[in-house]
């Protein structure tokens, strides 16, 4: 019974200890819970290096199961980590009880991984507790970042672009070694100014400006800044927010870009002042005839506008009919060979007027582009045709005059002689009549030579054109009766007076109406209208409905001795040019074959001091 008291409290204290053993598992319990759900991975080392516990955290972190991993020392997961290096490690950690450090480790699926742990020494007999965490992916990113920063200063340092970098107050905290050398100035010297500052130079007017510049970012454009004694033109590009709030300036010197734009475009506008300014036609052109530009003496000769399209205008004009389309094609092939082309062709303008050019090709005076130069020559070969004529003329005239002298002193003989044996002679009248006739004939061809051979002085008077026309139809009535040619008249009204010569003027009149009724066989119209044209001058133009001319024929009419008739001489039409040209006018023939032939004289209205003259 003495025992009893002992006994209850030996059960007391049993119970106690019961319920303490009872609260240290549940605490186990929920530290246990704790362990194995928290995110960090947790595991336990002996002095051996074994793993002697891991949390499930810690098997994901080296890619095993919880078996595999109690069964393993740390070793075989430590990758680029010496022995040695562990050790030390170790070691610390007995000294101070604890350690912050670094690993690499290479799970089972053979990941390597950056491991920072926290290790806690003794936290039981000879084991340490390692907290670990995985920052492989900040250790990328911030190698990347290192990296992508290096790189940046490279570039930064090395681009031959001027970079500045400044904060949202403008204040400069960068600028590369090509800003600094575009400003002449150290680096020292720019950093902590303020941009407008730097840029504007000792113009303080101009800082609101590139203020207002810099404040538009994103912003592109030019600017103008002193580097030195110049003044110089940069392209900038202003970008905001680059870097941790910085803006970011770009300047690239195009001073001398700028300069050799300007210097091309004067040359450029030489060259064009040049080409439009020539007076001879000037044409761009590149393979296919593929038209680059004409200058305006061009456009003027052909009769081409400035409003259509000129490629559009020159086919349609070298398609035209009389037009060689392929010869043309063919000199630019020759060309294209020898590199160089002269040539002369007729062209037919899109006025509708034929000229003649003369043209001169080079073949690429610039990569891929050749030149044409072209002048109109149709006047100076009329001219030429003109004196070659008048040389003509000349030698007819003395060739004239020396076979009238010969022919005249014996026909005249002739013409006494056979006028006296008509007299005494009875039946042979109709012989005698003849021989008459063919001698008047010769008559009148020496008349002829003789016209030619002295050119009498003109004796202009003012008179009607119209009256003058008229006469002639009245002298030549009868043989246009005799040939069935009637006439058809058209005078208009208020035709004014000239100065001419009438009697030279009319037999003019005499010898184209006389051709006009005599080449009709079969008898027809000869229509004759005489009208003002444009300011000064008249025109007279006689048709027929005869043959017509050829237009080889067309081109000797008024050559001497050249007549399409079977008995004329050529001469008439030659004396007809030439007193047209003595009262400063022209003459034009126009022919159809099977149609007609109409010739136009041309008659200026002059004051008889210009005929004179």
């Amino acid at each position: 019974m003495e025992n009893l008291p002992f006994t209850d409290e030996l059960q007391k204290r049993m119970r106690l200890l019961e319920e303490d053993n009872q609260r240290l598992r549940e605490q186990l319990n929920i530290y246990k819970k704790i362990y194995d759900n928290l995110p960090e991975p947790y595991i336990l080392l002996d002095e051996n290096k074994k793993i002697v516990d891991a949390n499930p955290a810690a098997c994901t972190l080296f890619e095993t199961n919880f078996e595999t991993l109690m069964n393993s020392s740390i070793t075989e997961f430590l990758s680029l980590t010496p022995p040695e290096v562990f050790e030390d490690q170790r070691m610390l950690i007995r000294e101070n009880g604890m350690l912050e450090d670094e690993w690499l480790i290479r799970s089972k699926n053979g990941l390597v991984k950056h491991i920072e742990f926290f290790s806690l020494g003794n936290i039981l007999p000879n084991i340490d507790l390692y907290i670990l965490k995985d920052v492989t992916a900040r250790k990328r990113l911030e190698f990347e970042r290192f990296f992508h920063l290096h790189l940046f200063n490279n570039i930064f340092n090395q681009v031959i672009d001027g970079i500045v970098m400044f904060d949202e107050k403008g204040i400069i905290v960068n600028a590369n070694p090509a800003f600094c050398q575009y400003l002449k100035k150290d680096k020292n010297e720019l950093i902590g100014f303020p941009i407008q500052a730097v840029l504007a130079g000792d113009d303080p007017s101009r800082r609101e400006e590139i203020g207002r510049i810099l404040s538009k970012a994103p912003f592109i454009g030019e600017i103008q800044l002193k580097s030195g004694e110049e003044r110089k033109v940069f392209e900038i590009s202003t970008s905001p927010n680059v870097y941790n709030g910085l803006y970011m300036s770009i300047l690239r010197d195009k001073t001398e870009k700028y300069e050799m734009e300007n210097e091309l475009y004067n040359i450029a506008l030489k060259f064009r002042n040049v080409f439009h300014g020539a007076l001879e036609g000037m044409i761009l052109w590149k393979n296919g005839l593929k038209i680059c530009d004409m200058n305006s003496a061009g456009k003027k000769i052909l009769g081409l506008t400035d409003q259509d399209d000129i490629h559009k205008q020159l086919d349609w004009m070298f398609c035209r009919k009389g037009n060689k389309k392929d010869f043309f094609r063919n000199v630019f092939l020759e060309l294209h060979q020898k590199g160089e082309k002269r040539f002369t062709m007729d062209i037919e303008t899109a006025d509708g007027k034929v000229r003649t050019l003369e043209m001169t090709s080079k073949r690429d005076i610039v990569d891929g582009i050749h030149l044409t130069v072209f002048r109109d020559i149709t006047e100076r070969m009329k001219m030429e045709e003109q004196l070659r004529k008048t040389e003509t003329l000349n030698v007819v005239g003395e060739l004239a005059a020396g076979i009238a002298h010969e022919i005249r002193n014996p026909m005249t003989s002739l013409k006494g002689f056979i006028q006296l044996l008509q007299n005494s002679i009875s039946g042979y009248a109709m012989y005698f009549d003849i021989i008459t006739a063919e001698l008047n004939r010769i008559e009148s061809i020496v008349n002829e030579f003789l016209v030619l051979a002295r050119p009498r002085v003109l004796q202009f008077y003012k008179c009607d054109i119209t009256r003058i026309m008229r006469e002639t139809i009245d002298l030549l009535y009868g043989q246009a009766v005799l040939n069935n040619v009637q006439f058809r008249t058209h005078f208009a009204k208020n035709i004014p007076k000239i100065y001419c010569d009438p009697n030279r003027i009319k037999q003019v009149f005499i010898n184209i109406i006389k051709n006009a009724i005599e080449v009709m066989k079969e008898g027809g119209f000869v229509t004759i209208e005489i009208k003002k044209e444009k300011r000064n001058t008249l025109v007279v133009a006689i048709s027929d409905e005869g043959g017509g001319i050829g237009k080889e024929d067309l081109k000797r009419l008024g050559e001497p001795f050249y007549t399409t008739k079977e008995r004329g001489t050529g001469l008439g039409l030659m004396v007809s040019y030439n007193i047209i040209s003595e009262h400063k006018g022209k003459i034009m023939v126009e022919s159809d074959l099977g149609k007609g032939t109409t010739f136009f004289i041309y008659l200026p209205i002059l004051q008889k001091e210009e005929l004179e003259e």
